[in-house]
């Protein structure tokens, strides 16, 4: 019985790893089943195989004739900095609170 359990865990992530979308939602939910089955069993643990969707892609550019030159940042450079804007707009009245009606 285990045997056959294994196996059918096998084929069932296969089959989700195949990528066919026909019954996907079914063979989901019979291959977390059949899984926890094994794992009850002390079955040892399933090792899933690396996809290509968990691998990293490789990045691939356009082919372009023409070479940018970018002109290298110097020490002396500010790129942002944190002071104050010299001009600054009409200063905006501050809030306070209004006293509640008292005796109501």
């Amino acid at each position: 019985m285990k045997k056959e359990l294994e196996t059918i865990r096998k084929e069932l992530y296969e089959q989700l790893q195949s990528g066919k979308r026909e019954n996907r939602r079914a063979t989901s939910q019979a291959f977390k089943l059949i899984n926890k089955a094994c794992n009850l069993l002390k079955l040892p643990k399933f090792e899933k195989t690396r996809t290509f969707r968990t691998e990293p892609q490789p990045i691939t550019y356009p082919p372009t004739a023409e070479v940018k030159e970018i002109a290298p940042i110097k020490t002396s450079d500010v790129i942002a900095t944190n002071t104050p804007e010299e001009i600054s707009g009409p200063e905006k009245p501050k809030r306070t609170r209004t006293p509640k009606a008292k005796g109501l």
